[in-house]
């Protein structure tokens, strides 16, 4: 169907009604007229005048009723029923796109790597041949001087280099494993915390000495073990190789050589405490 009403027939009914005049035009007289009389004959009306009612009545109905309805009844559904799905099924995958792995950034990114791991970690286990081993995490290449956890040991109120406020990492930084005692070595006395020689160390390059390298090692993981670790911070009188460290609690700094020598040292910024066994 068109969705329009069905309107009546343009065309007329195929058998309409017809009605004749009161006489029929081609009638003629039936016999030749006479010269007309003084008087009308006796006729109840004058034969020219017409009639006051038809000859014939006019039928009660139309000769053909109308139909009560449209020749053809619409559908009571649509021709064609939609279907039920579209043509084409959407596409499973989502209308954005999952990232590629290669849009994962390698490493964290420069700015904010401070506050996502801390400056200094180190976290104790054993080789292969069972010998200590101590992982040590340092990230400090963006250090924020008011938040850091550092220890403050200075040991002379007239030193400008204490607390250390420029923190750009430099090549001569190094880091220092202490017994947890050495923070506090004397309590009822003015000396500092750490005022000792740390048991074994290394520079933040690890491989040898780096004191007036090029370039400083700010964010790196070091695996301090005997056979990798420089001779230099696990021998002599003050250091020890890392396999004979003796059980018991442990701290790791993150140091700077500036200013006065010897112990104690400028803190960068202090790491955690751990146990050997």
């Amino acid at each position: 169907p068109t969705g329009e009403p069905p309107t009546a027939s343009p065309y007329p009914s195929p058998n309409p009604t017809t009605f004749s005049p009161t006489f029929d035009p081609s009638q003629l007289p039936s016999s030749a007229p006479f010269k007309p009389t003084l008087a009308p004959t006796e006729t109840t009306s004058p034969s020219p005048a017409p009639s006051t009612i038809p000859t014939k009545s006019s039928s009660q109905q139309p000769t053909s009723s109308p139909s009560t309805g449209p020749s053809s009844i619409p559908n009571m559904t649509p021709t064609a029923s939609p279907t039920s799905q579209p043509t084409d099924a959407p596409t499973t995958a989502s209308p954005t796109f999952a990232p590629t792995a290669s849009g994962v950034p390698s490493q964290a990114p420069t700015g904010i790597i401070d506050t996502i791991l801390p400056c200094i970690q180190a976290v104790p286990g054993k080789d292969s041949n069972g010998s200590i081993i101590i992982t040590v995490d340092i990230h400090y290449s963006n250090l924020d001087p008011d938040t850091r956890d550092y220890v403050d040991n200075c040991e002379r109120d007239d030193d400008p280099h204490c607390p250390i406020t420029d923190l750009t990492p430099l090549p001569s930084d190094w880091f220092g494993i202490y017994p947890c005692s050495a923070r506090d070595p004397w309590p009822l006395a003015s000396s500092p915390s750490f005022n000792f020689q740390p048991m074994a160390w290394a520079y933040t390059c690890y491989t040898g000495n780096c004191r007036r390298a090029e370039n400083a090692t700010s964010d790196t993981t070091i695996v301090f073990a005997d056979d990798t670790a420089p001779l230099f911070g696990t021998e002599g009188y003050f250091h020890q190789p890392v396999s004979t460290l003796p059980p018991g609690c442990y701290t790791v700094l993150l140091n700077r050589i500036e200013g006065w020598s010897a112990p104690p040292y400028y803190n960068i910024c202090a790491g955690n405490d751990f146990v050997i066994e």
